[in-house]
């Protein structure tokens, strides 16, 4: 079965968007499905400042210590990526963003 990661950029603890990835979560596990969520409405995941570093010599890491550093595993690893978060203005919110950049 597949690997799926839930990426929830919702902040707020008790939101919908918590509660529809939590479904989605324990339906897929159910289904034989393996899941990993993680919670990138409150990380500290700075922007992208266009230095390059992860494109010099062997294309490594980003060079900007945050938390993105923690969730390039998950996402190697995923087959499939959910994206839950609320909707702002009519686009994603800024957390997601970060996590997108």
């Amino acid at each position: 079965m597949a690997n799926i990661l839930i990426v929830n950029s919702s902040a707020r603890n008790k939101s919908n968007t918590r509660v529809l990835a939590a479904t989605a979560a324990e339906a897929a596990e159910k289904n034989g499905h393996a899941v990993t969520t993680i919670d990138v409405g409150r990380a500290d995941i700075k922007p992208c400042v266009g230095c390059e570093g992860c494109h010099r010599g062997s294309g490594g890491p980003c060079v900007i210590d945050d938390a993105m550093g923690a969730f390039y595993t998950e996402v190697s690893r995923a087959e499939v990526i959910v994206f839950s978060g609320p909707i702002y203005y009519f686009s994603v919110n800024a957390q997601a963003k970060a996590f997108l950049d």
